[in-house]
């Protein structure tokens, strides 16, 4: 399981990614969309094919799955909170 250090600085990224993405200029719903398109296939494929290969990456997984929900989910916000400020 990841630390909750691990979850803190996701979270605190999350948060400047969001600032970032949001003065570029995106939309919450684009922004998920990437980020999980980018994700799934940057690390998809290597899992699947360490699986194939026998060895054992439910725990990795796990870990990095909840550490990149938790990245998604406050740059989202953030996205989301200063598009309503702004309109």
């Amino acid at each position: 399981m990841a630390d909750l250090e691990q979850y803190l600085l996701a979270a605190l990224t999350g948060l400047g990614f969001g600032y970032i993405i949001s003065r570029v200029g995106s939309t919450p719903s684009r922004l998920l969309v990437i980020l999980i398109a980018l994700w799934t296939l940057q690390t998809g494929s290597q899992f699947i094919y360490r699986a194939l290969d026998g060895i054992d990456v439910r725990d990795e997984v796990v870990v990095v799955t909840s550490l990149r929900v938790t990245f998604t989910a406050f740059a989202v916000l953030v996205v989301w909170a200063l598009d309503r400020r702004t309109t």
